[in-house]
């Protein structure tokens, strides 16, 4: 989450604004796709458990938290 990342080093209120507003952005992004495939897919799990399986993904997802 941005929030964890940025707030403990920003003392701006606007730019916490900011973060905090980009944070709610990725709740909803992140629960709009949750909604959608647990609507579409027969079995949802399988589909989520690839997130922590699938090699591919955890690459690029270690490849970003890095840099948080």
């Amino acid at each position: 989450s941005p929030n964890i990342a940025f707030l403990p080093v920003v003392s701006l209120p606007e730019l916490e604004t900011w973060f905090e507003t980009w944070a709610f952005s990725e709740t909803i992004h992140s629960r709009s796709y949750t909604h959608i495939i647990r609507n579409i897919i027969t079995e949802p799990s399988l589909v989520f458990d690839q997130i922590v399986t699938n090699q591919e993904i955890v690459k690029r997802a270690e490849s970003v938290t890095r840099l948080y």
